[in-house]
């Protein structure tokens, strides 16, 4: 299809970055947005150029609501992000990530 998408769960099994918390990174080579989904099913979307997307996949498996500039959320939204620039030095990823 053109689009060039890995799965990298290997990446994100490291001891640095235990399995148990990150379920899934996806990268598509094209895009420039990563997403991490944690084992616990919270699904966060960052882009340099456009607002951070955020969604609790148990609650909102359809991801109609945007948790991320919400009140409450801002320290999972550290950690994942933190999650997230720990896989791209693991990988050599170099897409630009806003700051959170």
């Amino acid at each position: 299809n053109g689009i060039g998408d890995r799965d990298l769960t290997s990446a994100a099994s490291s001891t640095t970055m235990p399995p148990e918390q990150v379920h899934q990174i996806n990268l598509l080579k094209t895009a420039p947005w990563r997403s991490v989904v944690t084992a616990d099913r919270w699904k966060m979307t960052l882009c340099a150029a456009d607002q951070g997307e955020l969604f609790d996949l148990n609650t909102d498996p359809l991801e109609m609501t945007n948790l991320f500039g919400r009140p409450g959320h801002q320290d999972r939204i550290r950690w994942m992000a933190a999650r997230l620039r720990l896989w791209q030095a693991q990988v050599g990823d170099t897409a630009p990530l806003p700051g959170v």
